[in-house]
């Protein structure tokens, strides 16, 4: 019988077992599940800090007392582009494939508009009564001015 015969050299490739194929598929399964782990916490903080950066502006925007015809064009230019930029971020997130849940961008532009909505009605309540209050006093000093006028009147 013959011997196989040796070949001198040295042997380039290892075939690799199914075990090891299996252990090299799960190791890249890993490290891609934790790059797309790694950019969606990226993602998530950009959004979080371009939403608080929105959402500051546009409270401040809703505060602002300037009466409209004091406003400068630089103002207004302001408030349209931060508008924008606020639908702009819900349908954003609205879009988002990484976001679980859906329509998120409209429940934040909606919690935002219905915090400036409560906001504003308290503003307009102390408002109107202090509207009240000074219509009050200007009854009773009114009433004290005829008083007065009465008094004069009577005793000349």
């Amino acid at each position: 019988m013959d011997e196989p015969v040796r070949k001198g050299g040295v042997k380039l490739k290892n075939q690799e077992t199914p075990h090891i194929k299996e252990k090299k598929l799960k190791q890249q399964h890993k490290e891609k599940f934790e790059e797309n782990v790694d950019k969606a916490m990226e993602s998530d903080a950009e959004k979080k800090k371009k939403g608080v950066i929105l959402f500051s502006n546009f409270f401040n925007m809703c505060n602002d007392k300037v009466l409209n015809r004091n406003k400068t064009e630089l103002q207004r230019s302001f408030e349209k582009e931060t508008n924008a930029k606020m639908v702009e971020f819900a349908l954003d997130l609205n879009n988002d494939p990484l976001e679980e849940n859906d329509g998120l961008g409209s429940v934040v532009l909606s919690q935002a508009i219905l915090r400036v909505l409560v906001s504003q009605r308290d503003r307009i309540n102390d408002l109107e009564y202090e509207l009240l209050e000074a219509k009050k006093d200007r009854s009773r000093i009114d009433q004290e001015i005829l008083s007065i006028k009465k008094d004069r009147v009577s005793g000349s």
